[in-house]
């Protein structure tokens, strides 16, 4: 990707188009660890509605991630906590 306006655009394409597909994007939002991107991918996904494969990223962004994004955090503690209740 050139910039990270076409990612999001790829991500928004994603989630309208081929929702089942978006989960695949989340090993590029590992190996491009800009906030922002990375921000936008979860901000989609947690969008996209309960699944089992959304619970296993958003899970795993949770437990394994390095980086300290304390907004992408939110999104996935927000996604849990409307999931669990």
């Amino acid at each position: 990707m050139r910039n990270k306006g076409q990612l999001s655009c790829l991500f928004s394409y994603c989630q309208v188009f081929v929702e089942r597909e978006l989960s695949r994007f989340y090993q590029l939002s590992k190996k491009y660890q800009y906030k922002d991107i990375r921000y936008s991918y979860f901000e989609k996904l947690s969008s996209v509605g309960n699944s089992e494969q959304v619970d296993e990223i958003m899970l795993d962004y949770l437990i394994y991630d390095e980086y300290d994004n304390s907004a992408v955090t939110k999104i996935c503690d927000e996604y849990f906590a409307r999931v669990l209740c």
